[in-house]
């Protein structure tokens, strides 16, 4: 699912961050919600009925009505929109919040109290006119990615992430998971150190450090990698190896052909 630079969180979306007694039904004609239980127990009636507990979520596509059954729960609510279709998703299911998750929505329920205030109501907001534009662009960025952890289809590379990740909660450690996530999202484009560190919001060095110390490589030796993986995807679908080399963003054929063999042993034409 490719969510970059799709997400905008309008003026006329709703928001809610704490108890939402108050709720009795959601519906929206033209944005997507996401209903996080923060603690207690939410019940809700869509196409089928749902129970999210705490530490559970559920998304709603546009024009999905939602009737709500809740006692002392606190959630975080949030409509937004993307500028094109949300695909491969699963609406209206309960799916769990593990510690990256939670992180996630905890950076995201931030950067929503300090653009639009006050959250403790669900109802049409616009930002402040003294809002950071930075937490605008946070709040886009880390949806996208709780997004992208949550209901994207696994490919190799984050079969591999979750491998690597796995029982990992520590704050170096999520770190390390935004910064490789962001490298699999990323990898068909030419990506420098500060771009990435700029993107994630830590610091070059801080990138560099805890990178290396829960992957055990430099973060373009694994950028390399997962390249090289997407490389021959696009070289079994008959791509040449120059058009190849130019998709992943490689400055030139002979230097892609030098990165293939490094990894794989042998030469991109020879996998061909």
């Amino acid at each position: 699912m490719e969510l970059k630079k799709r997400l905008s969180v309008k003026s006329t979306g709703k928001i809610l961050s704490g108890d939402c007694d108050q709720i009795n039904e959601l519906y929206s004609e033209d944005f997507y919600t996401l209903v996080c239980c923060k603690t207690g127990e939410i019940g809700l009636t869509a196409q089928t009925p749902i129970n999210l507990k705490s530490g559970e979520c559920a998304l709603f596509d546009k024009g999905t009505r939602a009737a709500l059954n809740t006692e002392n729960a606190r959630a975080f609510i949030i409509e937004f929109d993307f500028k094109t279709a949300i695909k491969s998703v699963n609406f209206n299911r309960a799916e769990k919040t593990d510690d990256y998750r939670r992180a996630l929505l905890s950076k995201a329920e931030n950067a929503c109290e300090d653009l639009f205030g006050d959250l403790s109501e669900f109802k049409e907001r616009e930002s402040r006119a003294d809002a950071n534009e930075l937490s605008a662009q946070i709040l886009k960025n880390l949806l996208e990615l709780f997004l992208s952890d949550l209901f994207a289809t696994k490919s190799d590379e984050q079969e591999t992430f979750d491998d690597l990740f796995f029982g990992k909660t520590s704050a170096g450690a999520l770190a390390a998971k935004t910064i490789y996530e962001y490298l699999i999202r990323h990898a068909t484009e030419n990506l420098s150190l500060d771009k990435i560190a700029e993107d994630t919001f830590f610091s070059p060095s801080y990138v560099k450090r805890v990178f290396k110390k829960y992957t055990d490589k430099t973060v373009f030796e694994v950028l390399t990698e997962i390249k090289i993986k997407k490389a021959k995807q696009f070289l079994r679908n008959g791509k040449s190896v120059k058009e190849t080399a130019e998709l992943l963003s490689f400055c030139n054929s002979a230097y892609f052909a030098a990165c293939f063999k490094k990894v794989t042993g042998i030469t991109p034409s020879e996998f061909r």
